[in-house]
């Protein structure tokens, strides 16, 4: 697992954001084509996803769980536990994003089973997934930030029966600091990114 002495900055969306996170992580876009709304990098099983979307119009205690069920559809989880949400205050946890730009953001966690392969896909593992939900009004998008892990790592079962248990009975709660860590050093630099 990396520490925080093994991060680096990464350039997102061609310069226009910034974001340091563990070194060993690789952009996708160096592999195959990743959508121009996405930055996707990974290391391993874990992933981080960055992806601009069009604001949700829907009520601030919906947002974070909407996205968390539209992500579970998207990646065909097998089964999702949403363990909790809670707000992150933009001033602290995101100082690189002026609170006028982005009045409120969440942090939505748990689990999701997830098929290893689309040639086999009654082989799946639970995966512990971060989401972070930054609203942006005045320029009408949210930012995504997702982060994966894998509770294979420590041990999980692969069984529908590990979406049911608490992340700490995974190990995986201090993942929850790298998490954190990474979006304390989220920037944008240029916010014509958004239209």
């Amino acid at each position: 697992m990396a520490t925080s002495d093994q991060f680096r900055r990464r350039e997102l969306f061609g310069g226009a954001m910034e974001m340091c996170m563990p070194d060993a992580y690789l952009d996708m876009s160096n592999i195959g084509p990743v959508p121009d709304n996405q930055e996707v990098w990974v290391d391993g099983g874990n992933s981080l996803l960055i992806e601009i979307v069009e604001r949700s119009e829907l009520p601030e205690e919906e947002v974070g769980r909407f996205y968390w069920q539209d992500l579970a559809s998207v990646s065909e989880s097998t089964a999702s536990r949403l363990d909790g949400q809670e707000n992150l205050y933009v001033e602290k946890d995101l100082p690189g994003i002026p609170s006028s730009s982005c009045p409120r953001a969440y942090l939505v966690k748990g689990c999701q089973m997830l098929t290893k392969s689309r040639q086999d896909p009654s082989r799946v593992h639970p995966v512990a997934v971060w989401l972070a939900v930054l609203r942006l009004p005045g320029v009408q998008a949210d930012v995504l930030v997702t982060a994966n892990f894998p509770c294979t790592e420590t041990g999980a079962d692969c069984n529908e029966n590990a979406a049911k248990r608490p992340l700490e009975s995974e190990g995986v709660e201090g993942r929850s600091q790298i998490v954190k860590s990474m979006l304390r050093t989220l920037v944008v630099r240029d916010w014509s990114l958004f239209g």
